[in-house]
């Protein structure tokens, strides 16, 4: 059971959750309008680690704040600010698509805090606004212009939210979710402003990141494509690549090898 500490940052009053009293700690961030139970749900129960988990700016039971402020920059530099004031002078950093983003950034701009790395399902290579967040570029376009109802309505009529239920129904489900999201506003802002943003590193500075490294990828997945995490695997130097089971295909065994394959990372650790 994770255990919840306010965060007040710029004004703004963030959540933070921890769990654990191990010897290792271990940052994990959740993905784009996630919370910290996405973490609660992929991460092993059976490490001695002291875990934490910022709910970033508009996510969760954080306030977003001035809506400039909603980048991948600016989450990374709170986690590094609620990693301080917990006194880990030195940790495991991970997450899971947005998440992975600000790992990465984090590993590449701070690389004396991170000891290790876990990249889950990474949405971003380096470059800003990839092709796979059109997605979320539209629906936070759609959810500034009309209801949540309608935009539901606009969305699932467009040939590529069709095509994508097909290939990717685990996506389409994901994306289906933003539309009932509150305030509707937040979400438009979050969703358009970081499916135009990025990690902001260089593929030369991916090959100067050193410590241990997990990229854990899947199939059935338009917006985590696998090759951005082979993409990955090959910059950075030394890196392990793991295909687990795909959401789509079956959320229980992708849920369960997830955790394995951290757990086996994390015992590196210890």
């Amino acid at each position: 059971m994770s255990v919840y500490s306010p965060l007040l940052l710029d004004g703004v009053q963030l959540a933070t959750y921890s769990s654990g009293s191990g010897e290792l700690p271990v940052v994990f961030q959740h993905g784009l309008c996630g919370d910290h139970m996405q973490i609660e749900a992929v991460f092993p129960q059976d490490v001695n680690c002291q875990l934490m988990t910022l709910e970033c700016r508009g996510h969760g039971q954080s306030e977003a704040g001035k809506p400039e402020h909603l980048s991948i920059s600016t989450f990374a530099d709170d986690v590094i600010e609620m990693a301080a004031r917990a006194g880990f002078s030195r940790f495991v950093m991970g997450g899971i698509s947005m998440g992975a983003a600000i790992s990465l950034r984090m590993t590449v701009k701070h690389p004396e805090l991170v000891s290790g790395l876990i990249l889950g399902r990474p949405a971003w290579v380096c470059e800003k606004a990839p092709g796979n967040m059109k997605y979320m570029a539209k629906i936070g376009a759609l959810l500034s212009a009309m209801s949540g109802d309608d935009a539901r309505a606009e969305f699932i009529a467009l040939p590529e939210a069709v095509e994508l239920s097909r290939i990717s129904p685990d996506n389409y489900k994901g994306l289906l979710a933003f539309f009932d999201r509150k305030p509707r506003l937040v979400t438009s802002d979050l969703l358009t402003r970081i499916s135009d943003d990025g990690p902001g590193v260089s593929k030369e500075e991916l090959g100067q990141i050193k410590v241990p490294t997990l990229i854990v990828g899947t199939q059935e997945d338009v917006v985590h494509p696998m090759s951005y995490a082979a993409q990955l695997a090959k910059l950075i130097p030394n890196a392990m690549l793991v295909e687990i089971t795909s959401k789509s295909h079956d959320l229980t065994a992708y849920t369960a090898e997830f955790q394995t394959v951290i757990s086996s990372f994390l015992r590196e650790f210890s």
